[in-house]
């Protein structure tokens, strides 16, 4: 009785322990005020040339309708691959910081004190992403009323939220493992990039799967990259079955457990590494 009242308390003291983490980055992240009025400027910019870059190739080409996407079908298509990028921004980025902190032996105080550097990471990022969210959740339901899909009912907005969720998390794990491969390099740059560039790609942020060559998107299906990317997107469209939308809310998990599994694994052997080497 008296275990289990202890590892109570522990989860308790844990959880609030990490939350305090999560307040923590939201505290830093208000004094960066001017950073989220431009992004809140920026995203609807950045939308406007996409959809008049289009608009003019459309009318260049002089179609209707390209690899079954109309005009407005695409630029929606777009418009839902800014808010889920923006939404995983921050994880985007969290490799160089791993980077830095193996690097310059930042890592060494998570070490000796109780609290997991990768929770900290994961925790740390949230309190980043919930104020994108601030920006990308209203775009995104201003995009609906915009565009007046009627296929977009409450319930494909709930589907669509706990899709991003999936993506930010996969964001997260992936780029971790990136990040990670420090233990063993110095640089991961080149790594980083090369990986980006084919991601853009396998994720549908370029380009949507269904303009790829049947075999290369096939490919894509086999990566981790759709999972961070067109399939949030893909359900954001609101286009989807039912049976549909959970497949690919299925993957996704499968997709995470995979990731999480790896990055413990390499976390735990990367620690004896540093160790060793008397970090």
């Amino acid at each position: 009785m008296k275990q289990m009242v202890d590892d109570k308390r522990n989860i308790r003291d844990n959880f609030f322990k990490y939350l305090s983490v999560l307040r923590i980055a939201s505290v830093i992240k208000k004094a960066y005020i001017l950073d989220f009025i431009g992004k809140l400027i920026y995203l609807p910019i950045n939308l406007s040339i996409l959809y008049l870059v289009w608009y003019r190739i459309f009318q260049y080409m002089g179609i209707e309708r390209l690899n079954d996407y109309s005009l407005l079908e695409l630029y929606r298509y777009y418009y839902v691959v800014r808010i889920v990028g923006y939404s995983t921004s921050f994880y985007k980025q969290i490799s160089y910081k791993i980077w830095n902190d193996i690097t310059y032996g930042e890592i060494s105080k998570f070490l000796c004190r109780p609290i997991s550097y990768l929770k900290y990471q994961f925790f740390y990022g949230l309190g980043y992403i919930r104020y994108n969210l601030l920006i990308s959740v209203p775009l995104f339901l201003i995009g609906t009323l915009l565009f007046r899909n009627q296929q977009l009912s409450i319930s494909s907005i709930i589907f669509f939220l706990a899709s991003l969720s999936l993506s930010i998390i996969t964001t997260f794990f992936f780029n971790t493992l990136i990040g990670l491969i420090t233990f063993w390099t110095e640089a991961i740059f080149g790594v980083k990039d090369l990986i980006l560039h084919v991601g853009m790609i396998f994720s549908g942020a370029l380009i949507p799967l269904e303009f790829l060559p049947r075999y290369i998107a096939l490919i894509g299906w086999l990566l981790p990259f759709n999972s961070m990317v067109y399939i949030p997107v893909s359900i954001g469209l609101g286009n989807l079955s039912e049976i549909t939308v959970f497949k690919y809310l299925l993957i996704q998990l499968v997709w995470i457990i995979i990731l999480a599994s790896m990055t413990t694994q390499i976390w735990s052997w990367g620690q004896r590494r540093y160790e060793a080497q008397g970090g």
